[in-house]
């Protein structure tokens, strides 16, 4: 079982009924990402990050210690939820509070709940401040959506504000506009488990897309 490198690329699957009803639905207009993650990295030869600095630039090239987990990383990782993939990356700490529940902390920032790090999803805060956590079964993304994970390690509290004093973590989805991802996905382990999961893209004209 293969850990993230530090470059990569594309999708795998979260369970869970809440995230799936969260993202049905769901409609992306043409200025949800500001970039286009795919023409740049095939530009570059490398996943292009906006994390950092709030400008796209290489991973090479950032002035941080960031890692990018891509959906190839994901996939050969075995991971059905983002804190499993989180495990892999070095000064990343997960600690389980049950089957699905887990806090995740960067560089020893690891105390439940957590309040230093900042978690995005396409650049837009989840941190949900009236349980003063990241509650990670209920951020509405499975798996196959995720075009990379961004892992910033020290402190971006100039860009970010005070929650992201340990590190930031921001989730890129594919965007329907730009990318063409159906995928079915089935799991199944000990103990009965089963698991599965559907994404499915499509263009609304020239302005918007949906992903179901």
């Amino acid at each position: 079982m293969g850990g993230p490198r530090r470059t990569t690329s594309g999708p795998s699957a979260q369970p869970g009924v809440l995230a799936a009803l969260l993202l049905l639905g769901t409609v992306a207009r043409a200025t949800a990402q500001p970039v286009d993650y795919g023409a740049l990295e095939r530009t570059f030869g490398e996943p292009v990050t906006m994390s950092v600095t709030g400008k796209p630039q290489t991973a090479t090239d950032a002035p941080a210690n960031v890692e990018i987990i891509t959906q190839d990383d994901i996939r050969r990782s075995g991971a059905t939820t983002i804190p499993d993939v989180l495990q892999f990356v070095t000064g990343v700490d997960v600690r389980r509070e049950g089957i699905a529940s887990a806090d995740v902390g960067i560089r020893g920032y690891n105390q439940a709940p957590n309040p230093y790090l900042m978690v995005l999803v396409d650049g837009r805060q989840v941190y949900m401040v009236d349980y003063g956590r990241i509650v990670w079964p209920a951020i509405p993304v499975q798996l196959d959506e995720i075009r990379q994970i961004e892992v910033i390690k020290g402190p971006n509290s100039a860009l970010y504000g005070f929650n992201a004093v340990s590190g930031v973590i921001n989730i890129i989805t594919y965007d329907p506009l730009e990318d063409r991802i159906n995928s079915a996905t089935l799991r199944g382990g000990t103990q009965g488990y089963v698991a599965g999961s559907v994404v499915g893209t499509g263009r609304i004209g020239e302005k918007a897309g949906v992903r179901v």
